[in-house]
Formats: C-alpha cells, structure tokens, sequence
C-alpha cells in the first residue's frame, strides 16, 4: 500500500570484472509512490530494475579412478580426466511492477499488483578436456542464448463487516 506523500528512489550501481577486464557491469532501480483523491483514498506505486552482470568464469574439474591398493594400504587414485575451460556469460535482468490500490472507508481495501520481469542470458563455454588412460585430448564449444519473460497479476482485498473479517485474493501468472 502506497504511503502519503510523493516519495522517489533512484539507486545506480557499477562494478568492474577483472577475469573480462570489463566496466560493463551496471544495475538500476527506481520507485515512485503516492496516494491521491478524496481523503487520498487512492494510492500506487510503481518500480522498475535493469541489470547487466558479466557472469564470466574459469573453471577446472579433475576425475579420479580408483585402481586399487598401495603396499602401505592407501588407495589408488590417480587422475582419469582433467577440464579446463572458460565460461563467457553476460545475464541481462530488468523489470517493472505496478500496485494500485483503492480504500473507500477504513474497513475495505482493494489492492491491484502487476510484475513483469525478463532475464536474458547470453552465454559460451569453450573446454578442453584431457583423458589420461588413452592420451586422448578433446575441444568443444557450447553457445546458448536464453530468454525467460514472467507476467504475474493479482488482486486482493481486506474487509471488516462488524465482527467478520474477510481477506480474499486472486493470482494469474
């Protein structure tokens, strides 16, 4: 619910990657509220986010295949297989929302909330992978672009008859 009085927040962030070496790295927000009308019966609020991440990473993973004992009763163990590679991933993020809300007198409110979020995801992987038992050395590439957009509604409301109480609400997504 929307508080009295116009009320504002901007929030602007940056950050650097050093594995990029990029500066390209930012986020968003803002809010805007108020109430209005007849005994500010009336009130909304309305926010909005971006974000750009750079996600990029190096990774390494080692298997281990058990071929027995030693003499002083240790296992076994040495490396089957060793990765390396690189992920480069940039995540794109934003959205918006809308509440609005409606009091005819103390005992009833109405509430409306609309969200709608995005994340995209633009990501490659470059690997090497070495088998040890056969010398064998092999290269991929993955690329995957990935998009998700969500829309979610819904609409409440809060009653008081004399004694009863009535809370009620309803959700599309």
């Amino acid at each position: 619910k929307a508080r009295e009085g116009m009320r504002g927040v901007v929030r602007l962030m940056g950050t650097y990657n050093g594995l990029a070496r990029s500066a390209n790295n930012y986020r968003a927000n803002l809010s805007l509220s108020n109430r209005f009308g007849q005994d500010n019966r009336f009130g909304y609020i309305i926010t909005g986010n971006y974000q750009q991440i750079d996600r990029s990473r190096e990774f390494q993973t080692v298997g281990y295949e058990s071929t027995g004992t030693n003499t002083d009763g240790t296992l076994k163990q040495p490396i089957a297989d060793l990765q390396i590679g690189y992920t480069e991933e940039t995540r794109t993020r934003g959205g918006g929302s809308l509440t609005f809300d409606f009091s005819p007198s103390k005992k009833h409110e109405i509430m409306l909330n609309s969200t709608l979020g995005f994340t995209e995801r633009d990501r490659s992987r470059y690997r090497r992978r070495f088998r040890v038992s056969t010398s064998e050395q092999r290269y991929d590439l993955r690329e995957v672009e990935q998009s998700t957009t969500v829309l979610s509604n819904a609409l409440s409301g809060e009653h008081l008859l004399g004694n009863l109480e009535i809370d009620w609400s309803a959700s599309y997504n």
